[in-house]
């Protein structure tokens, strides 16, 4: 009998709204198009501040481990994010991430681009093998989507070491 060659993933599209795409107007845009959203600030709060209040300088690093744990997509316009923190996916291989193309644009725009995107996105979350990190352009095309090797050996550090993005 023959092996699927994916997984397919029954858990509810939950996107998570990093730092940069974090406002109560954009949440509520995505809610209407049928999104479930959760927003940075319900999950990383400024300690005895108002609830609303961003904590700051948090690592990209906690904000993986929470989709991890979650199960959440993360939204953000942080392309590097898969990169720089190759080794963080590997010890969390349930995380994924959608990103911007580039940090051009207001939310405008990547709204537009995210709803138009909706059946896709909802269908890479549900069949994409993770963890995986995709990255959206302003027409609202997924042009990058790939599973992110959780067996491949440690990137060495240093010089001659550069990583080509594209």
């Amino acid at each position: 009998m023959k092996e699927k060659s994916h997984k397919k993933y029954h858990d509810p599209c939950v996107l998570f709204l990093d730092d940069c795409f974090c406002n109560d107007d954009l949440a509520a845009a995505l809610v209407a198009a049928g999104f479930a959203v959760q927003q940075f600030t319900a999950h990383f709060q400024r300690a005895g501040v108002d609830e609303k209040k961003r904590e700051q300088g948090v690592k990209d690093p906690k904000v993986i481990a929470l989709s991890h744990r979650q199960g959440w997509l993360i939204l953000t316009a942080d392309r590097h994010m898969r990169i720089a923190h190759l080794e963080d996916f590997k010890k969390h291989p349930n995380a994924m991430v959608l990103s911007t193309a580039h940090h051009d644009g207001n939310d405008d725009i990547w709204l537009k681009a995210i709803i138009s995107a909706k059946l896709e996105i909802e269908r890479k979350f549900k069949k994409q093998l993770r963890p995986w990190y995709a990255q959206i352009s302003q027409a609202g095309e997924i042009t990058v989507c790939e599973t992110i090797d959780c067996q491949a050996p440690p990137k060495a550090k240093g010089k001659g070491n550069n990583i080509n993005l594209y």
